[in-house]
């Protein structure tokens, strides 16, 4: 159980210091791995500091070799190794557990989910816009 008193604050290398910038969504696989997106959404194709992975639970951060192709508002685990980025300029996919993005749509949404089961995505955007992905099966 959450109490509350157990919390400890961490600091991510994600770009900081302007009102539009810093960590936007944070998504673990399980108490160690976790990985947090963010960015500047004033300035959306921006890939520098945008995001960080941890393997010991948020005491140390790695950045990617290939980062997501700018801001992203939300990140999602569909399995362990594969994750799904979203934000105003496109939505991207690692399937290496965060090290390498690609690209999948220049299409921006500002949140991700996958369903309760099976491993349907499904993306919400501006203008009541939603999409629903289905990742192949390995």
């Amino acid at each position: 159980m959450f109490d509350g008193h157990s919390w400890q604050v961490r600091p991510t290398p994600l770009i900081q210091g302007e009102s539009s910038t810093g960590a936007f969504s944070i998504a673990f696989s399980n108490d160690r791995r976790g990985i947090a997106v963010g960015g500047d959404y004033q300035k959306d194709t921006l890939r520098t500091n945008n995001c960080y992975f941890t393997k010991d639970g948020g005491a140390t951060w790695d950045a990617p070799v290939t980062p997501p192709f700018g801001f992203r508002s939300c990140v999602e685990y569909i399995r362990p190794q594969l994750l799904i980025a979203t934000g105003t300029s496109g939505t991207d996919i690692s399937e290496d557990g965060g090290i390498h993005w690609h690209n999948i749509s220049k299409e921006g949404y500002h949140v991700a989910r996958k369903a309760k089961k099976g491993e349907k995505v499904y993306l919400a955007g501006s203008g009541g816009r939603i999409a629903a992905l289905l990742s192949k099966q390995q």
